[in-house]
């Protein structure tokens, strides 16, 4: 009996991300359920892009890819155990797939055309991207070893920004639309019943469909600054939610009642939170000369909803705070610009 709880101990002490020598240990099996692990973009020297994981504690960082070419936009599998990428190591951007290690890294499309922002379904089945293979963005999906792939959209403009509904039944996009300004449209993953929900004449971009199902939020760009709205899937009830500043990057909190967003509201770009319905906003971060430089912060909330993971462009380093704001902690301290943080959906 003692020799079996000292067999435990030992196996639940070496579950960790990386051992003291940097050698790769299992990561999806953290001893401390409180501890998450967050994937990122580190920008190296000569703009080389590569991705690595950190544990949410800032220890365990781990390079998962190395290629002589960029590999970025890092997307979590629903179960935490692949990661979707971008990669340039076959000179043209293409959608890779590995492990949450890096292991088993491999190529899912194939051709000359540039392809970016994969987006998983909620059953980690099929993976949604764009691609330009038809001369321009279009929406594409896939499953998630690369078969059976389908055109979603078919357009002259620019179709964009594809995210899927919690039940994966719908995915939303904006388009750019032939006769003249853009719309948020859903579709069924075949392509099929689609279905206009906002049509404007500005830009509009970044929809995000919320956790509990019917709003969507979504960026348009007024007199040059960005606008956060909801809508519901059937086009109804649009309602403006911020009024101040610019806004941009609305993340959903895991429970569907928070927003955390973007804004310089303050006079400079800060990380803010607001109630579903734009009530209750409030600035979380204050840094000293405000976020600047290449790429945003990129808010990403922990699974429980208690964190929020950010990038400070002016530093170039991520950092983890609480949704209250509180306890804030440096998460990275790399050389290169550590950008694009995205929680891992099955810790922390």
């Amino acid at each position: 009996m003692l020799l079996s709880r000292v067999t435990v101990v030992m196996a639940l002490a070496t579950v960790a991300l990386l051992c003291a020598d940097g050698q790769e240990v299992d990561a999806a099996r953290s001893s401390s359920s409180a501890v998450g692990v967050v994937a990122f973009v580190s920008q190296l020297p000569g703009n080389n892009e590569e991705i690595y994981v950190i544990r949410s504690d800032a220890t365990g960082q781990q390079r998962l890819t190395r290629s002589r070419r960029s590999d970025s936009q890092p997307a979590w599998s629903p179960d935490g155990r692949r990661i979707a990428f971008v990669s340039e190591r076959d000179r043209n951007p293409e959608i890779y797939v590995m492990n949450a290690d890096g292991t088993n890294q491999r190529r899912l499309t194939k051709g000359a055309a540039v392809e970016y922002k994969p987006t998983w379904t909620p059953d980690g089945m099929r993976i949604a991207f764009v691609s330009e293979r038809d001369g321009n963005p279009e929406i594409y999906v896939m499953r998630s070893d690369g078969s059976e792939t389908i055109r979603l959209t078919e357009s002259d403009g620019v179709d964009d920004d594809p995210h899927w509904s919690l039940d994966g039944s719908r995915i939303v996009f904006a388009s750019e639309l032939d006769s003249g300004g853009w719309a948020l449209s859903h579709a069924a993953p075949d392509g099929s019943h689609v279905e206009q929900v906002v049509r404007r004449a500005n830009l509009l971009a970044q929809p995000a469909w919320s956790p509990r199902g019917t709003p969507i939020a979504f960026v348009e760009q007024r007199n040059f600054k960005g606008v956060i709205l909801a809508v519901d899937s059937n086009g109804a009830n649009i309602r403006v939610l911020t009024r101040l500043g610019s806004n941009s990057d609305p993340a959903w909190s895991p429970n569907g009642k928070q927003i955390a967003f973007v804004s310089d509201r303050s006079g400079r770009q800060e990380v803010h939170v607001m109630n579903a319905d734009g009530g209750g906003a409030r600035r979380l971060t204050r840094s000293r000369a405000g976020f600047s430089g290449a790429g945003s912060p990129h808010p990403s909330w922990s699974p429980s909803g208690k964190q929020i993971v950010f990038g400070d462009t002016s530093t170039g380093d991520l950092y983890v705070i609480r949704a209250d704001g509180s306890r804030r902690r440096q998460l990275t301290q790399n050389v290169g610009d550590d950008l694009a943080p995205s929680w891992r959906p099955t810790s922390g």
